[in-house]
């Protein structure tokens, strides 16, 4: 009776152990999809910024080419090099404004790889946690088994194979 109640405590224990290991992989699933969400929540942050300073950006070229025109035209500017200073300016204003937004694409894309990472990092866990619990289970049952197969098959265990009568009325019991 002691002995089927201390098999009893540790599959119980096992068992329990198993739930536990489940309730901790879901609880980081859980950690990690909230860290994912706002990585997600960044990205789109770090594009709305980057759209803003382009427009920004393209605002102050667009007013910096104006400026240029008034006084090129006002000092009487005509020729090779005042339309060459002209071209350069806008190439420079054009270049600044797709580097700032090759710069944000990439930062968003950065925040969105690692909102990936979180989220698989947080299934794996769970599995984990499932595949812990489900060892868990087996392990209980070889537990309650292995006693019972120890007790009427000795020959497993190496022992005598006759059927002693202590065996039979054990086995009478279940």
């Amino acid at each position: 009776m002691l002995t089927a109640l201390a098999v009893g405590a540790m599959a119980g224990a096992q068992i329990y152990q198993g739930m536990a290991a489940e309730a901790q992989g879901r609880s980081v699933r859980n950690i990690e999809e909230y860290n994912a969400s706002v990585k997600e929540q960044e990205a789109a942050h770090i594009e709305q910024m980057t759209s803003i300073k382009q427009r920004q950006m393209a605002e102050e070229a667009e007013r910096t080419k104006s400026t240029l025109e008034a006084r090129l035209g006002f000092g009487g500017g005509v020729g090779k090099g005042p339309l060459e200073l002209l071209a350069r300016q806008t190439t420079e204003s054009e270049r600044g404004i797709l580097t700032v937004g090759h710069q944000g694409q990439t930062e968003a894309q950065r925040a969105r790889l690692q909102a990936n990472l979180h989220r698989l990092y947080g299934k794996t866990a769970l599995r984990q946690g499932k595949a812990a619990r489900t060892a868990a289970f087996i392990g209980a049952g070889a537990t309650v088994i292995t006693p019972f197969a120890m007790k009427f098959n000795p020959k497993w265990w190496g022992g005598n194979t006759a059927l002693t009568p202590e065996n039979k009325a054990t086995l009478l019991k279940f």
